[in-house]
């Protein structure tokens, strides 16, 4: 165990006790005696001056002695225009303290480093110090001191939470799709019948040469299966785009050309001819004069003659969109 600052190394400290009372007759308050008190010894820092080339700080400084008896007869013109010595108005006296000051959040602390030997893990050692050390420690501390367990002490309870809410999938994936699967992407994920998706934490962009694969890991959120258990994993193909997609079904496949049956405003079927250009399980992306919200029939396509006239039993959810006027 180590303290900071060095406990076992004190020095002298001169301590100045305001006189409140005396202070206020005087015409000051604690702030202002504070800058004088400064002055006796380091300085007092009053502010910076710029000659045009740099900036110079402006330290008020005595050339008083600075043995405590001599501090305490040092004169002071006070506001009332009374002349005072120093002593009159705080109590000086010295004490053994460390060699270092040190505050945080403006609270002077001591801060203890404990390192576990190897046989004792962080949580049985953080256990030992919360029921034994710390109930001690409290009981010798004044009732505002405070006492904070910092550092690896204080991520422990974070880390095992995080730990027992998030999974980490390790796959080797075909250097093919290297470039089409980026960090903190949400790919999806099958376990048994179950739906869910995990987010790539990292893409390790290097290839094993004879398998042609690379790794990538993610962070799986949901733990609410079986280590051990089978795994599918959605991974795109190519880079995310925006393109017009129908349902397989919606396409009749012929030598001649790809076609699909378009209904117009008067409920007969129309023939427009596509272009397929690649498939994403049951839709696939199609080029030609089709638009965003046309209804098309996805059943019984070869069964229709253009010109014939239909009825419109069901739309599919994804096309129930505003048509297009000129459909």
């Amino acid at each position: 165990m180590q303290s900071f600052p060095n406990t076992d190394v004190q020095v002298l400290e001169l301590r100045a006790e305001p006189n409140d009372r005396r202070i206020a007759e005087v015409g000051w308050d604690r702030a202002a005696l504070g800058t004088i008190i400064r002055s006796l010894g380091d300085g007092a820092w009053l502010g910076e001056y710029f000659d045009g080339q740099a900036r110079l700080p402006v330290i008020l400084r005595t050339n008083l002695e600075e043995r405590p008896e001599d501090l305490a007869q040092a004169p002071l013109i006070t506001p009332s225009g009374e002349v005072v010595p120093l002593g009159e108005l705080v109590t000086l006296r010295t004490t053994l303290v460390p060699e270092q000051i040190r505050r945080v959040d403006h609270h002077r602390t001591v801060t203890l480093t404990v390192d576990p030997p190897p046989t004792l893990s962080l949580e049985d050692m953080l256990a030992k110090i919360s029921n034994e050390i710390v109930p001690t420690l409290r009981a010798d501390l004044p009732a505002d001191a405070n006492i904070r367990l910092a550092g690896s002490a204080d991520r422990l309870d974070t880390i095992i939470q995080t730990m027992s809410g998030n999974f980490l999938l390790a796959l080797l994936v075909p250097l093919a799709l290297l470039s089409s699967v980026k960090p903190q992407m949400e790919l999806p994920i099958k376990v048994a019948n179950k739906q869910m998706s995990a987010t790539v934490r990292t893409v390790v962009p290097v290839g094993e040469e004879r398998s042609r694969q690379f790794e990538l890991r993610m962070i799986l959120a949901d733990s609410a299966f079986n280590v051990g258990s089978a795994l599918e994993v959605g991974l795109p193909e190519r880079d995310a785009a925006d393109a017009l997609v129908v349902p397989r079904d919606a396409i009749a496949v012929r030598q001649t050309g790809n076609y699909l049956m378009r209904i117009r405003r008067d409920n007969t079927a129309e023939r427009v001819a596509i272009t397929s250009l690649a498939t994403d399980g049951d839709l696939v992306t199609i080029d030609g004069p089709v638009n965003a919200g046309d209804v098309v029939v996805i059943r019984g396509v070869e069964r229709l003659q253009h010109g014939q006239r239909v009825t419109i039993l069901a739309r599919d959810a994804a096309l129930q969109t505003d048509p297009n006027p000129d459909a």
